[in-house]
């Protein structure tokens, strides 16, 4: 099991920007524990100790750099492909809001038209997706195929 400490200062200038950086290394591993302190001192601020373990994602391993699938955001879609597209920008805006990040830090327009017109099954999919490093799959790779199979299941 891991160890990182984090410390959120109780000032207006500090207080965002700390609790920023821990939600996005909150959402970047599987939480074990966690154990809090209030500390007096100049400024005043939580130290917090966090317990976790990498997420562990069955990713395939790639000897060789394959060429990445994109498609232009412009493209036509269908009605389903539509459907997932919706599905995805919802996700996105919600997804940035809370980690307090704009959309395309998320995820571009681009890499949303091609989700929709390849249809992902697997999250190993999605690295064939222009855009989509082992990092981005690892951190958004289940929301995105959750929510490209309910829809092809509907």
């Amino acid at each position: 099991m891991n160890v990182r400490t984090f410390q959120i200062r109780l000032t207006k200038e500090y207080l965002q920007v700390d609790e920023d950086i821990l939600s996005e290394f909150l959402n970047s591993v599987l939480v074990k524990k966690i154990k809090t302190e209030l500390v007096i001192g100049q400024p005043n601020f939580w130290s917090i100790l966090v317990f976790f373990q990498p997420h562990q994602i069955d990713l395939p391993t790639i000897s060789y750099k394959p060429k990445k699938i994109s498609f232009p955001k412009g493209s036509i879609l269908t009605e389903k492909e539509k459907r997932i597209l919706e599905a995805l920008s919802l996700w996105r805006t919600a997804k940035a809001d809370e980690q307090h990040i704009t959309e395309f830090r998320v995820c571009r327009d681009a890499e949303l038209v091609s989700i929709s017109k390849i249809v992902p099954r697997k999250i190993d999919d999605l690295i064939k997706i222009k855009g989509f490093a082992y990092k981005k799959v690892a951190k958004y790779g289940k929301d995105i195929i959750s929510i490209v199979n309910s829809i092809q299941h509907t």
